[in-house]
């Protein structure tokens, strides 16, 4: 009758033609709770292996495999059997075998005649090895696992997942000096939601909290998978377009507007309709002051595009032109003191 086993138990495979010496330590081992296993032959030491994935291997360093190689050889080859400690058993003494044997891959060896006691101290000292490899195998994954969630964590937007201003402007920096090497356009939209203090006062930050990250996922379903979407503050957001001219991202901010423009939002029970406004500057870099000026420029002039759009009705694209620059000192004193207060407004909520 077949012996029932726990999954937990520990198991040991003994490899060795002597059966005088299987059957003993076989005998032995069962009697203080190990499972073990005995092969006379690589083919039925590889089907014991398959069915039962020992915790040690006992090998007579002498055994040859089907081909003549040494057998310890085809187990620390194999990818089965290659992490599976191997205790050489052996009545050869002599230095050269025990340095041969840890050299092919055994991780120690045990003269013949041998004292059971030792044969379990050494099986239960390979166990542990394994056992304290496997746990510090284990806490390196969850520690590299950590890593990388806190990683995620300091580049992205705790409410909305968008990327944050933080990340944005530092990989902004690597972006635009790549499109000026490749003399590729790259584009910037500035979006900002229409009159959101008021969804704020009349249904309460919560609300405006679910409709940030519901705008948030609107963006991000529609534009492409390369362009960058990220929350630049309060309700306010970026999104950089590699490669994008000025009239395909025109294209795409339009899409953006209309998309939010007719869609309706239900928000705590309420169904909310908003509109956004967008400001979009496209440029072709070409790099005469260092990058972080350039961002900085850049993403100014998508800004000024933005407070023209809402100066001029909101719910509108407004596409950056040097004019802007020209007549802002006299247009925008009061639009700036009027942003600067919806800021406070936002970061204050």
């Amino acid at each position: 009758m077949k012996e029932a086993r726990k999954d937990n138990e520990e198991k040991v495979l003994i490899i060795d033609k002597d059966r005088s010496v299987t059957t003993v330590l076989s005998n032995r081992l069962k009697s203080v709770g190990i499972n073990a296993f005995i092969a006379f032959d690589e083919v039925s030491a590889f089907e014991l292996i398959k069915a039962n994935k020992p915790d040690t291997i006992l090998l007579d360093i002498f055994m040859k495999s089907k081909s003549g190689e040494d057998l310890l050889t085809v187990l620390k080859t194999n990818e089965l059997t290659s992490n599976i400690p191997i205790i050489i058993l052996s009545s050869a003494i002599d230095v050269n075998s025990k340095v041969y044997g840890f050299l092919s891959g055994a991780s120690d060896y045990i003269v013949k005649p041998f004292r059971f006691a030792e044969v379990y101290a050494r099986i239960k000292n390979q166990i542990r090895i394994v056992s304290m490899q496997n746990e510090l195998e284990e806490k390196n994954k969850e520690l590299l696992e950590k890593n990388s969630l806190l990683q995620q964590m300091t580049i992205t937007d705790g409410l909305t997942g968008l990327y944050n201003k933080r990340y944005i402007l530092n990989r902004l920096v690597s972006d635009i000096t790549h499109a000026a090497r490749y003399k590729e356009p790259i584009s910037f939209i500035m979006v900002d939601i229409d009159h959101f203090k008021r969804i704020n006062d009349n249904y309460g930050h919560l609300a405006g909290d679910i409709l940030l990250k519901s705008v948030a996922d609107t963006l991000k379903s529609i534009v492409r998978d390369v362009d960058i979407v990220a929350r630049y503050g309060g309700e306010e957001f970026l999104i950089v377009v590699p490669n994008g001219d000025a009239l395909g991202t025109k294209i795409l901010a339009e899409r953006l507007r209309e998309q939010i423009e007719n869609s309706t939002f239900d928000i705590e029970g309420h169904k909310l309709s908003i509109t956004i406004s967008i400001g979009v500057k496209s440029s072709n870099i070409n790099l005469t002051t260092d990058s972080d000026a350039e961002v900085t420029r850049l993403i100014g002039e998508a800004d000024t595009s933005l407070l023209r759009a809402k100066s001029n009705g909101r719910n509108r694209v407004e596409i950056f032109d040097e004019c802007f620059s020209m007549d802002k000192s006299q247009t925008t004193d009061s639009k700036t003191n009027t942003r600067v207060n919806n800021i406070s407004v936002s970061l204050t909520h």
